[in-house]
């Protein structure tokens, strides 16, 4: 199962949006193989929309830095977009891979921007 705890440490607006997020990947975890393919797209959709929201919250702001989050921000979904290709082709098994490491590929990016400030 994924914790949603990392995420409530994290103050302002993006707490709401991640943990909608992390709930969308424990729901899309428990989707048969014949569903997976339509919520891995889903929640694709869903991740790419909260980062743009961290990072239109991080210019309205002013944050320093903007670069390496945005980097991070744009590594994940491409990875997930590799694994919805294959799932839609029929190929589940590179989606699930994805969810299965989630909090590791999610986390990685924002602990180096973290370490930077």
């Amino acid at each position: 199962m994924i914790s949603i705890v990392p995420f409530t440490r994290r103050p302002g607006a993006m707490t709401l949006t991640l943990n909608r997020v992390l709930v969308g990947v424990s729901a899309t975890a428990r989707q048969p193989d014949t569903r997976f393919a339509r919520a891995f797209s889903d929640l694709v959709a869903s991740v790419e929309r909260a980062f743009r929201h961290e990072e239109n919250l991080a210019e309205a702001t002013g944050h320093a830095g903007l670069g390496e989050p945005r980097q991070g921000n744009a590594l994940l979904p491409g990875a997930l977009h590799r694994a919805a290709s294959q799932a839609d082709s029929g190929a589940v098994a590179p989606g699930r891979e994805r969810i299965a490491a989630w909090p590791d590929l999610v986390s990685l990016p924002r602990q180096r921007t973290r370490r930077a400030r």
